[in-house]
């Protein structure tokens, strides 16, 4: 509906003006610009998405978006040169302000999408890890649901997506698990 009511055509929604306006609300959560509320009140008195960037506040969401950009590009830049590769698992450990790893793995795994990209980082006492296989050859969910269980965590999703939590102590075996399951075949 939204595709035909705005004239997508074939192009990928994240191209559109809409698209562009969604990497904004998520730039602008990610750097704490705009609150859900005030972003909520730009989008209101935008009225369209052709007046989007003229309405108040904005401005900060073009900026945010810019920050961001700019943090994804290092972080790509980075994981491509540093990143862990152990036959079809590529693995980045993330060091961002921002909290980017679900994204990123989503960049990562559009350049590498016959692999699974895993990109963790600490947060406390927790190990958090996301993971993406765009072409769904290997069931993300599946991999990361036993190998966090095998050490104690949570972890699940689906075959193109997932996500997992370990104590980080547990990094090493849960690593290990991971492509010994991913690398079989």
């Amino acid at each position: 509906e939204i595709r035909e009511s705005n004239d997508f055509g074939e192009k990928k929604l994240y191209d559109t003006k809409l698209g562009r306006i969604a990497d904004m609300i998520s730039s602008t959560s990610a750097t704490k610009a705009l609150s859900y509320d005030q972003m909520v009140e730009v989008m209101i008195k935008a009225e369209n998405l052709e007046n989007f960037e003229k309405s108040p506040h904005a401005d900060k969401m073009v900026e945010a978006n810019i920050v961001i950009r700019n943090e994804m590009q290092t972080l790509v830049d980075d994981a491509e040169n540093t990143m862990e590769r152990n036959g079809k698992v590529m693995i980045y450990n993330i060091k961002s302000k921002y909290n980017l790893s679900s994204p990123l793995s989503t960049k990562l795994s559009e350049n590498y999408p016959k692999n699974l990209v895993l990109i963790y980082q600490v947060t406390g006492n927790r190990l958090k890890v996301s993971s993406r296989n765009q072409a769904k050859n290997i069931d993300a969910g599946k991999v990361m649901g036993r190998a966090a269980k095998a050490v104690g965590g949570s972890g699940g999703g689906h075959d193109a997506a997932a996500g997992a939590t370990i104590a980080p102590d547990k990094w090493e075996e849960f690593k290990e698990t991971i492509i010994k399951i991913a690398n079989k075949k």
